[in-house]
């Protein structure tokens, strides 16, 4: 059986590794909108004109 200590350093590991991935989908979203976001501008403006 595993003592408490390995299970507690598992764990944090584990809940580490859930934080990295949600960063990085985060960071991803964020990257996609501001994409988008440079992208709409240009045809807004030539809407507009």
């Amino acid at each position: 059986m595993l003592s408490l200590e390995i299970i507690g350093v598992l764990g944090a590991l584990f809940a580490f590794l859930i934080y990295g991935m949600v960063r990085t989908q985060l960071a991803r979203r964020q990257a996609e909108a501001e994409r988008k976001a440079e992208e709409g501008a240009p045809a807004a403006a030539q809407k507009a004109r």
